[in-house]
């Protein structure tokens, strides 16, 4: 079993948070464990302010995180990616999300190398995030199918098991961590992740958070006077009974066979498998109707190679990455078109360059006066390359890839009772259907 551990690191209202961060850090230097924090910029700026060099070395034997500029409460996640265009939401998100991403890699003189948020379900925001530098997501609800880790938006995204080490004070606490990690190991789990926030050593977070007290995602104001969360604040001697616990448990996992603790670059490493760069044409005329990935490509990369197939005669055809559709997809067929070849080839080259330019799907392309969907599209290219003819014929059928119809893709809507009111994160959740075209 492979672990690795990861610290929200974000709370910069609380005074004692930066002492317990110390603490967790001393822990896992300790015991030869590489952590994992994930900071906001947030936090980073609070420590500049205050000149809080022992964070920095502190951290040096860990790995390095990025959890947002602001948390994703300013701008608000959700509410960049409604109401704009794809492009206008990633030029946002680039903006505010580099600042940020600049302020953590200067404050600590490394480039963070996994990102975490709970809004990694907007795929404006891992587009970005690639965009930046960073393609390893550190925790995602997508569908795994098994495995630790899935392609998705041409990052790769933890979809794994994981176990959060922050339960309240309570009797017994410890045994429960215990066997709540036994379950994991007795039924053989590759991987596993073991997560943490370190503000939840100091109070009771099911009686308050920062977060909370402060509204965060209701008003987010720059010249505000931070609250910090005092209710359910515990004793020194608890904090430390609790750090005691997080010791105790990982000395208790590394008495296991077979544990190993990896940092999450080393995670991931294991999902970097090859992927072909080129596939040949008897190959790819293999591929079932039904949209799916194949050979560790996305069906939206083979969605790219099937219209090299129908534009070129070579036996090779080369891979390339490409994003799922945007906006609105074109009506689907209700029966049988046939369209000619030469028409439907001079309508593909247009769009190869336009893929290539923009590295996207079309959501809608026009053929011979007729806007059809990728989906469509997919079955008259398919078609034609295993029986090639002077008439393409493109067949009406499921719309979306397989994977779409797993719960991640198939909401309908997604939001929370701390977001701003109004929210239903509606359109997030169709930018997601269309980008299940990614998932690999």
């Amino acid at each position: 079993m492979r672990i690795f551990l990861s610290f929200a690191t974000e709370d910069f209202t609380t005074p004692e948070h930066d002492a317990v961060l110390l603490r967790l850090a001393e822990i896992m230097r300790a015991r030869g464990i590489c952590g994992c924090f994930h900071v906001t910029g947030d936090i980073v700026r609070h420590w500049r302010r205050a000149a809080s060099s022992p964070i920095v070395s502190a951290l040096a034997a860990h790995e390095l995180g990025y959890h947002t500029n602001t948390h994703g409460a300013y701008p608000f996640v959700g509410e960049v990616c409604t109401g704009r265009s794809w492009t206008e939401a990633v030029q946002e998100l680039l903006l505010s999300e580099g600042r940020g991403l600049q302020d953590v890699r200067e404050f600590f003189g490394r480039m963070p190398v996994y990102y975490v948020t709970e809004f990694s379900f907007a795929p404006q925001l891992m587009y970005a995030m690639k965009l930046l530098g960073l393609e390893v997501l550190g925790l995602s609800g997508l569908p795994g199918q098994g495995r630790p880790f899935c392609r998705y938006m041409q990052s790769i995204c933890y979809t794994g098991p994981h176990q959060g080490l922050e339960l309240p004070f309570q009797a017994g606490r410890l045994d429960q961590m215990k066997q709540e990690f036994d379950r994991h190991y007795q039924q053989g789990d590759a991987m596993l992740k073991l997560f943490n926030h370190p503000y939840k050593f100091v109070y009771n977070n099911n009686i308050s958070s920062w977060v909370s007290v402060n509204n965060l995602y209701q008003g987010y104001d720059l010249r505000r006077n931070w609250c910090e969360a005092t209710a359910g604040k515990y004793p020194a001697a608890v904090r430390e009974q609790l750090l005691g616990d997080f010791a105790a448990l990982l000395d208790y996992v590394l008495e296991h066979q077979d544990v190993q603790f990896v940092s999450t670059t080393e995670a991931a490493a294991a999902a970097r498998l090859p992927r072909p760069g080129k596939i040949s044409r008897r190959d790819l005329a293999g591929l079932p109707t039904a949209i799916a990935p194949a050979w560790n490509l996305s069906p939206a990369e083979l969605f790219g190679l099937l219209v090299r197939a129908m534009l070129c005669d070579h036996d090779l055809l080369s891979t390339r990455p490409l994003l799922g559709p945007v906006g609105n997809t074109a009506l689907p067929l209700t029966g049988p078109l046939s369209l000619p070849l030469a028409a439907v080839r001079e309508a593909l080259a247009q769009l190869d360059r336009e893929m290539d330019y923009r590295t996207q799907l079309p959501a809608a392309w026009e053929i011979s006066g007729r806007l059809l969907s990728p989906a469509d599209i997919w079955r008259g290219m398919l078609g034609w390359l295993r029986q090639p003819a002077e008439m393409v014929t493109f067949l009406p059928g499921e719309q979306e890839p397989e994977i779409a119809r797993q719960e991640y893709f198939a909401r309908r809507t997604w939001t929370r009772d701390i977001y701003p009111v109004g929210f239903t994160g509606e359109e997030l959740c169709a930018a997601n259907r269309r980008q299940s075209w990614t998932w690999a």
